[in-house]
């Protein structure tokens, strides 16, 4: 792909070599042809063609827009890479051939062409199936699909308030490393307001040359909305949601919905929900710092929550993963 880039750029990366000028419009044709690819694929017919390329972004968004309630068990195997390749001839604006290895055997699935057609079907499927009960049977089966699943979509069990009240129930609190005692938990806590989240938002906080979203009010923080990023990879969690509870315990506090922050009587809490297959499930630093300053972006006026704030982080395990037994760690970077 940079080679043909190259060839067809030839006259002017010669230019380039002695002008800044010329330089700085390879670079921004690059950064286009980048762009490109993360819409469509590593295609030249339609990554250097303008119409081509157009083209094929309207048959991208009108085959999802198509997306009918028969198509979202097909979608739902290819985000959990179980859904086998069927050579019939066809090609596939949304869906790409790839081939994996399994205990040594070679297998064919389909997969999302790029990272950003992933994450519109995610989106997708979570706003048609976030309060179905096939998500939350997840919770409960043995087999991998359910523990595909549940990495994928269990998030949505959130929203639930059954299931959360069995969390809170069987929740267990891992000690530090120090072995101190343990903290509970905020969904323990019975005046707590939002510890069953009621509602979803799903956001997208966009690459660093892309235009930043409009950051959400602090004062439009609201408990027991929960926040589920559109990309996969967003760091240390997979979701998270505010609380509210009286601070020490108060009772007959009362807060107005949609004020945060407001009262020095409440204390908030941040609560991060982690999907795992794993035993264990660390990061780093970087990662860390990554999420908050993420959360800066979002929150406007970040500052006067986080100084609120205490935090905890649920990890959701499949039946079948090894239990943990320690708090997970940030490894330095």
């Amino acid at each position: 792909m940079k080679a043909f880039f190259a060839w067809q750029q030839r006259a002017l990366l010669g230019a380039a070599a002695n002008d800044a000028s010329a330089c700085a419009d390879v670079s921004a044709l690059w950064r286009e042809v980048e762009r490109r690819v993360d819409e469509v694929g590593p295609l030249p017919r339609y990554v250097f063609d303008d119409k081509a390329y157009k083209e094929r972004c309207n048959n991208v968004a009108d085959k999802l827009r198509r997306v009918s309630e028969g198509d979202v068990e097909h979608y739902m195997r290819i985000l959990m890479g179980n859904e086998e390749w069927i050579e019939d001839g066809t090609t596939h604006a949304v869906i790409k051939l790839v081939r994996t290895m399994s205990r040594g055997v070679e297998h064919y699935r389909n997969h999302p062409v790029t990272r950003a057609i992933e994450t519109r079907l995610r989106r997708l499927l979570i706003a048609k199936h976030c309060g179905r009960s096939c998500l939350v049977r997840a919770l409960a089966t043995m087999d991998e699909h359910g523990a595909n699943a549940l990495e994928q979509f269990g998030v949505c069990a959130f929203l639930h308030a059954r299931v959360v009240q069995t969390i809170a129930a069987k929740m267990k609190c891992l000690p530090g490393a120090d072995g101190g005692g343990v903290r509970g938990s905020v969904l323990t806590n019975a005046r707590a307001v939002g510890r069953y989240p009621h509602s979803y938002r799903m956001f997208d906080l966009g690459d660093a040359d892309e235009r930043a979203p409009v950051p959400v009010p602090v004062e439009a923080v609201q408990p027991g909305l929960l926040y589920i990023p559109g990309d996969r990879c967003f760091p240390v969690v997979d979701a998270f949601y505010f609380v509210t509870a009286p601070a020490g315990g108060a009772a007959g506090s009362k807060r107005r919905r949609g004020a945060a922050c407001e009262s020095e009587s409440e204390r908030w809490s941040l609560v991060g929900v982690q999907v795992t297959r794993r035993h264990a499930h660390g990061t780093t630093t970087f990662a860390v710092n990554d999420f908050v300053g993420r959360l800066a972006s979002f929150f406007g006026n970040w500052a006067q929550v986080e100084r609120k704030l205490s935090w905890e982080i649920i990890y959701v395990q499949h039946a079948a993963s090894q239990p943990m037994e320690r708090r997970q760690r940030a490894q330095r970077l």
